[in-house]
């Protein structure tokens, strides 16, 4: 699951293409807003393998969403202050999770910065109250980011005792449907408590709840797995290349394949877009995509 505000083909298609490479055979629900005519027809053409919405988030600035409906099913003006789509989302990816029963495994995932190796439910065992979470590779002290969201977000928490904590990524949780369902709405309540509007909030969020045990014991979340940073199903590499070099002089990206510190490939990839190398391998994937895709339009247009 993805809300992908903003961004068209041009943005998702190694997203979408990586992961349907794998061979998935899940819904990939998506929400788009604006979406052009180009990415509409790609959308369409994978409609078996796609789920879309265009839920009507409005942005200027800060965003607010057409989603809450009262009993009779007319629609309600957004009950929450303005706020960014990265804390805005949770509040989508919990009404999705009302859509599937409690054995479905559900994966939260940005898209754009995001591709797969492998399929990322590929020998994952039952999960219904299970949560994984993924580590990034530093602690909260090594980024000034991350500690400001943390710092401005909880003017009373103890920092001292976040600094040597490993950073958990918002960007990507995956767990039970009945464990995401209460995560998301963890998330959800964080903002209304904190009121925050920063952007990047949402990654203060996470690490609250997280670093500071607010999940442990709630209904319907009996186990936090907290993955490893470089030896996880998700290999975080953003902050690699600030904090220790290229991801290829590091031994991590070989032969345009992203490898986790244990020695196996990354089944996912995040923030690609942070080592210049990489970056420029998966763009000119990107382009490739896009050739393949305009000339399947052309060959139905003359026929």
């Amino acid at each position: 699951m993805t809300v992908a505000n903003g961004y068209q083909l041009p943005d998702l298609i190694l997203f979408v293409t990586s992961l349907l490479e794998t061979g998935y055979n899940g819904d990939l629900v998506i929400s788009l807003s604006d979406i052009k005519p180009e990415t509409l027809a790609y959308f369409r053409y994978h409609k078996d393998r796609i789920i879309l919405y265009d839920i009507g988030i409005r942005c200027r600035r800060f965003c607010q969403v057409d989603l809450y409906r009262d009993k009779n099913g007319s629609l309600l003006v957004d009950p929450r202050k303005k706020r960014q789509v990265a804390q805005l989302r949770f509040e989508i990816f919990w009404a999705w999770t009302q859509l599937y029963s409690s054995t479905t495994r559900v994966f939260f995932t940005d898209s754009r910065d995001v591709y797969f190796h492998r399929n990322p439910f590929e020998n994952l065992p039952t999960m219904t109250t299970t949560l994984h979470v993924f580590e990034e590779p530093a602690r909260v002290e090594q980024s000034l980011a991350n500690s400001n969201w943390l710092r401005k977000t909880y003017p009373d928490l103890n920092m001292k005792d976040m600094y040597p904590r490993n950073i958990i990524c918002s960007g990507t949780t995956l767990g039970g449907k009945p464990a995401m369902d209460m995560y998301a709405r963890a998330m959800v309540h964080q903002f209304d408590v904190t009121q925050s509007t920063r952007l990047g909030g949402d990654q203060g969020h996470n690490n609250f709840l997280i670093h500071t045990n607010k999940l442990v014991g709630i209904p319907n979340i009996t186990n936090i797995t907290i993955h490893e940073k470089g030896r996880g199903l998700v290999n975080t590499v953003g902050l690699i290349a600030k904090l220790r070099g290229p991801l290829s002089e590091v031994g991590l990206l070989r032969n345009g394949t992203v490898w986790n510190s244990d020695g196996t490939i990354s089944p996912v990839v995040h923030m690609f877009d942070r080592d210049q190398e990489l970056k420029d391998i998966q763009h000119n994937r990107s382009l490739e995509e896009l050739a393949k895709w305009n000339e399947l339009l052309h060959q139905y247009s003359s026929s």
